[in-house]
């Protein structure tokens, strides 16, 4: 049986909560990153010090496996990648013309990228899964 859109929607923002306060323990004392994830949380409006935040991709991959999204950008934009804690995950961006403008391959499922695209671009974005377990994750970005 099919849940409903509200169980949907509640089940979703459960784990959207569940993925920001994974993200909140891995901040620690940074304040900017605190402020992304205050403002994730909030689904608040951009400010002269916070960017608006939306949560851009939830999913899960399999391990030992990538996924690829398409992103539209035309602003500077903070990526943040939280992963479920079940393995190391990768993120890398990749330009139109097939450079790399920002790869983080750190031992754990939480990255960030900063990219700076030159006016609209249409970028691949790479979630690699380098672990044996599979990992649901969330991407935000601002």
């Amino acid at each position: 049986m099919e849940p409903s859109d509200s169980e949907a929607a509640a089940w979703l923002q459960a784990e959207r909560e569940r993925f920001i306060a994974a993200g909140e323990s891995i901040a620690g004392t940074d304040a900017d990153m605190r402020a992304f994830l205050q403002a994730a949380r909030d689904g608040t409006a951009a400010t002269e010090t916070t960017p608006a935040v939306q949560v851009m991709i939830t999913d899960e991959i399999d391990p030992q496996s990538s996924v690829s999204f398409t992103l539209r950008v035309d602003q500077p934009t903070e990526i943040l990648l939280i992963g479920d804690g079940g393995s190391d995950l990768d993120i890398e961006i990749v330009g139109p013309n097939g450079s790399v403008l920002c790869r983080s391959s750190g031992y754990s499922d939480r990255e960030y990228c900063r990219i700076a695209p030159r006016g609209l671009e249409t970028l691949s974005m790479r979630v690699t899964n380098r672990g044996r377990l599979s990992n649901r994750f969330l991407v935000l970005g601002a």
